[in-house]
Order: C-alpha cells, then structure tokens, then sequence
C-alpha cells in the first residue's frame, strides 16, 4: 500500500427523493381540474395560458412561467381563464429532514419574476425537453436525475437564503396578498390575483 495515500470517504449518494413521473399537460378553456391529495411532491410550470388555481384556502392567478411547487397531501382546484399548457412532475421525498423542511417552507407559487421561478425554470424547460425523448436508456435516465437533482439543489438554496437571512417568503392567505422580500433581488409582488 503506498502511505502517500490518503483515503477518502464519500457519503452515500441517495438523494432523499425519487422523480416518479412528468408530463406536459393540455387543458381546454373554462375547464374545471380537481386535484386529489397524493403522496408526492408536485412541481410545475405554467407553459402557456392563464389559470386560477385554489390551494389551502387561497386564491391565485397562474400566467405564463409561473411555477407551482406543492407538497404531498393537499387538495387543490384550478380552473383556466384560456387554453393552458402546463407541465408537471411528481417527485416522492424520501428523506424525512428534507420531507419537512420543503412541506414548512414552500409557498405553492412563485410568480415567474421570483428568484425561484427564474432558477427552476430552465431545469424544467430541460425535463420538457427530456419527455420528448421516446427511448429510455442509462443516460436518459442520469440525464434525469442530473436535471431533478440541479432544480431541488436551486430550491433548498433559495429557501436556505430566505431563512438565513432571517426574512421568509410570506404569503398571506387571508389577504390574498403575495410578499417576496426585494433584500434577495425577488422583486415585491402584491395584490389580490
């Protein structure tokens, strides 16, 4: 053995969530979609289109590039105003730490303006792009998990940064208002949508 080596050890890689599945979605004018409690975390994109969509007795307005991140075990209601197209993916937390802090600290909608919206974006964009693809093969499938795994990193951090900073995104139910804090570079949001 040569004693100029100097052994490293790595942490086990698994990530704490599994991508389970994606889609791009069309849903006609005026039409009414319910969406039952699962296990799994939703997150997406509004592609084109403009929606209402009813979360935890809140009222928000969807246009084009707003993102939804939504944790397990909640109804919801939306309802588009014109022809929508969205996509959508669920991803299942397997990690109870990290389980907990995206279930306490996600807001359900980041309009497309939020540092959350501009980050998560183009990992999206790049999961569409992805779903294209009608063959399934190893670099497919680490193509995947490099593009999941980049988007959460961009949502922990931005998350992590509101908390550091001690300021949180807040989001005022009852007053239907909409509060992203300008001190990281998210501009201020307000208004009943």
């Amino acid at each position: 053995m040569n004693r100029n080596t100097h052994r490293i050890s790595f942490p086990d890689l698994h990530c704490g969530f599994d991508f389970l599945a994606a889609g791009e979605h069309r849903v006609k004018q005026k039409q009414l979609l319910t969406f039952k409690r699962n296990a799994h975390f939703r997150i997406g994109v509004l592609l084109s289109g403009r929606a209402h969509v009813d979360i935890a007795n809140g009222h928000f307005r969807l246009e084009k590039g707003d993102v939804l991140a939504l944790p397990p075990n909640l109804d919801f209601n939306a309802r588009s105003d014109e022809d929508v197209t969205y996509f959508s993916f669920d991803l299942a937390v397997d990690d109870p730490k990290l389980q907990l802090f995206l279930s306490q600290n996600l807001i359900y909608v980041y309009p497309r303006e939020t540092a959350l919206a501009r980050l998560v974006t183009p990992h999206l964009t790049r999961l569409i792009e992805i779903n294209g693809e009608n063959h399934q093969d190893f670099e497919l499938t680490l193509s995947i998990q490099v593009v999941v795994s980049q988007m959460m990193l961009a949502i922990h951090d931005v998350i992590t940064q509101l908390h550091d900073n001690s300021k949180f995104a807040q989001h005022e139910i009852s007053g239907l208002e909409f509060l992203v804090l300008e001190s990281i570079s998210i501009p201020k949001v307000l208004g009943p949508f």
